[in-house]
């Protein structure tokens, strides 16, 4: 299975994020749970990035307080440094800076690409609505450069559709305050089988930091 959500990630976020063969959530809707017609009532809107307001409140690992359901992402606070989660293109390194917790993960783009990210691929539920979303901000120190033009993906594997991706545009530039990255959401189809979260950058060079990533679906 390990080996196949890897293929899986490589192939559709690397992919999907580099505009090849994937359809659009925002376009092409999955057909729905309940066998209606697809694209009928449209796909839940996302939220774009924003500002941190206040102290976090939330747990990357806990159950939604707004019924949400869990968090279905391992080390999704990254209190296990960059463990489970995997790169395209990039360089993954424990960070102390953190938004929870003691620890985040540090993400730096390899030279030369415009499209690099950090992902993690999990079980999906067939017919099911899934909201991800992560925090991020400028790297720490001043040796790594800032990653611009940030945004959070979902990527969904299906037995009999091509890929679906849903992304959502986060902060144009960090700051060293954390900043969300962005709300995406994304409705599975009856033969979907892995679901991706994403934290990318499109633009070439520089490094974030990632914390408290989340990916849900109702209970």
């Amino acid at each position: 299975m390990a080996s196949v959500r890897v293929l899986f990630a490589i192939s559709t976020v690397a992919s999907c994020l580099a505009i090849a063969a994937c359809g659009s959530f925002s376009g092409s809707d999955p057909e729905p749970a309940d066998g209606g017609t697809p694209g009928e009532g449209g796909q839940p809107q996302a939220e774009a990035g924003g500002e941190e307001t206040g102290k976090p409140t939330d747990d990357a690992g806990a159950t939604d307080a707004g019924g949400n359901g869990a968090n279905v992402l391992t080390n999704g606070d990254f209190e296990l440094g960059c463990g489970i989660w995997q790169q395209n293109g990039a360089t993954l390194t424990a960070d102390t800076t953190a938004r929870s917790g003691g620890t985040s993960c540090l993400v730096c783009g390899n030279a030369g690409l415009t499209v690099w990210s950090i992902y993690q691929t999990v079980d999906a539920v067939p017919g099911a609505t899934y909201t991800g979303e992560a925090w991020v901000r400028a790297p720490s120190t001043d040796a790594s450069a800032t990653a611009t033009a940030m945004s959070v993906s979902i990527a969904v594997e299906s037995a009999t559709n091509l890929p679906q991706l849903a992304e959502t545009p986060g902060p144009a530039s960090l700051e060293a305050t954390w900043k969300k990255g962005a709300t995406a959401i994304a409705r599975t189809d009856k033969q979907a089988t892995t679901i991706t979260l994403g934290i990318l950058s499109r633009a070439a060079g520089g490094c974030f930091l990632v914390d408290d990533a989340v990916l849900r679906r109702p209970p």
